[in-house]
């Protein structure tokens, strides 16, 4: 789900954008990982 309300983002854990998060869990956040990077992330 993508999240526009700075309110929003915020509830979830994230201070800067962009930020990932999967299954409630910050797990990138001010900058764009690679998708090499996404990946693992996924893992």
């Amino acid at each position: 789900m993508k999240v526009t309300e700075y309110p929003d983002i915020v509830s979830r854990g994230v201070m800067s954008t962009p930020g990932l998060v999967i299954d409630g869990v910050v797990k990138s956040q001010g900058h764009v990982p690679t998708v090499a990077a996404i990946q693992d992330l996924m893992r």
